[in-house]
């Protein structure tokens, strides 16, 4: 198989920010790995599926596969994710491999509130975050001993086409194009941090493409917003009537009033 050295390997191509990059990324240099695809075929959980992207040479690797999603809690990302993950891992080192990306969570951080540096301690508490920052420290010294460039992309909230349809901003545009007459929040008052999806592909490609930059990176946009106000935003920019109640036992356990992430190490790199 002649797949050209240069090319961007995109592992987890078929999920919500591999389908975008998909559409936003022009250049004819992708290849695009999945376990819902024939012709690149990849499933974490298959190690003869990894043989095929092994044999390819890859120099540049976008990671963003992680099955089991949205159960924060399951402990299938600690004792099924994890290992498979870092198994992976140890053996893409040993080809040629020149740049690795990886998706981490800002629920790494854990129960930190206010702006939140790439500097601070992770204190991961949900099943989830545990897994990926146990993985971002298994690669950080696997990387370091093969040298291998690594960078941690750790995202925040990301929105856009193809997102979760469950998720809230998919889910409040399918309420008002339905004509509904109210949509259930959680707690409005909380404050995070939405990004769109087209800013997190362009921070992934400068990335992939810039080995000189390691470490952790957040990706977000840097502005705290409230739920409430984000859909207001969008109720008012689709014309609705829609009414907006709040109920706080949809609240997620364990995470804090307010957060964002702090975007200087990566704006000050991608200009």
């Amino acid at each position: 198989m002649d797949i050209r050295k240069n090319c961007i390997h995109v592992i987890g191509a078929e999920g919500f920010i591999g389908k975008n990059i998909q559409s936003f990324y022009t250049e004819n240099n992708l290849i695009k790995w999945s376990h819902s695809t024939k012709e690149y075929n990849f499933d974490i959980y298959d190690q003869s599926s990894w043989e095929m992207l092994f044999n390819s040479n890859p120099q540049k690797i976008l990671f963003l596969s992680w099955p089991g999603l949205p159960n924060y809690d399951s402990t299938l990302h600690l004792v099924k994710n994890l290992p498979a993950m870092i198994n992976f891992f140890e053996e893409l080192v040993r080809r040629d491999v020149k740049r690795i990306v990886v998706t981490g969570t800002c629920y790494e951080y854990g129960s930190l509130t206010g702006k939140l540096s790439e500097n601070f301690h992770a204190e991961p508490i949900n099943k989830y975050a545990i897994a990926k920052n146990t993985l971002r420290q298994v690669l950080q010294n696997l990387c370091h001993a093969n040298n291998v460039s690594f960078a941690w992309a750790r995202l925040f909230y990301p929105y856009g086409k193809f997102q979760n349809p469950k998720s809230l901003i998919p889910s409040l545009i399918r309420a008002i194009k339905n004509k509904e007459k109210f949509f259930t929040i959680g707690a409005g008052d909380q404050i995070r941090d939405f990004i769109s999806i087209e800013k997190v592909v362009n921070y992934l490609l400068f990335l992939v493409n810039n080995k000189e930059n390691e470490g952790i990176f957040n990706i977000g946009s840097g502005k705290p917003t409230s739920i409430k106000s984000l859909v207001n935003e969008i109720v008012e920019n689709e014309n609705s009537n829609i009414s907006i109640l709040e109920n706080l036992d949809k609240k997620r356990k364990n995470e804090p009033q307010e957060f964002w992430a702090d975007m200087t190490k990566l704006n000050n790199l991608y200009k």
